[in-house]
C-alpha cells in the first residue's frame, strides 16, 4: 500500500513512540554519529523494520478511513461494500498523491471528491474545474484541495472552462 512519504516517517516514529531518545535510521547518509551515553537511549532502525512500522501505519489509515467514509458516506459506501472501498481508498492514495497531496488530511479530502465525482474524476473532460483546482499555480497542495473539496461539497460556482 502506498501511503504519504511525509507521513510513512511520522507515523513509523509514533508508532516507536521515540519521544526524547535517540534514533538512527540504518542506511541513513545523513545520520549523525553519536554514542549512546547513560541519559540517552539509542536504537538503530533498520529499512526492514522501518518497512514494517511504514505498512502497519498504512493499514492503520486505510481502517481509519473506511470507518470515517463509512460514516460520512454512508450510502455510497454500503452500495460498495467494504473490499470495493479499501480497493477505492488504495486508489484515492495514490492518485493523490500523484497531484502532491502526501498528508492524511489531503488524502482524505481528495477520497471525499472521489465520492462525490468519481473515482477519477481528475480526468473527466467532463469536469475541467476540478482538474484545474488541482493544477492551481501558487497554492500549496492542502490549499489545492480543500479549494476543490469547497467547490464540490459547499456548491461553490466552479470556474467556467470557457
Amino acid at each position: 500500500m502506498v501511503i504519504p512519504t511525509s507521513f510513512q516517517t511520522l507515523r513509523a516514529l509514533r508508532l516507536l513512540n521515540i519521544g526524547a531518545v535517540g534514533l538512527t535510521l540504518s542506511g541513513a547518509r545523513d545520520a549523525p554519529e553519536r554514542e549512546p551515553s547513560e541519559d540517552r537511549a539509542m536504537y538503530i532502525l533498520r529499512e526492514k523494520q522501518l518497512a514494517a512500522f511504514t505498512r502497519s501505519a498504512g493499514e492503520d489509515f486505510e481502517d481509519r478511513m473506511v470507518t470515517h467514509l463509512q460514516a460520512v458516506f454512508a450510502e455510497a459506501c454500503a452500495a460498495r461494500g467494504e473490499v470495493e472501498l479499501r480497493a477505492l481508498i488504495t486508489l484515492g492514495i495514490e492518485r493523490a498523491a500523484g497531484w502532491g497531496l502526501e498528508l492524511e488530511y489531503e488524502s482524505c479530502l481528495y477520497l471525499h471528491v472521489m465520492l462525490a465525482l468519481g473515482a477519477r474524476f481528475d480526468e473527466d473532460p467532463g469536469l475541467p474545474w476540478a482538474r484545474a483546482a488541482l493544477e492551481s499555480g501558487g497554492w500549496g497542495p492542502s490549499s489545492r484541495i480543500e479549494h476543490l473539496h469547497d467547490l464540490v461539497f459547499l456548491k461553490e460556482t466552479p470556474p467556467d472552462p470557457s
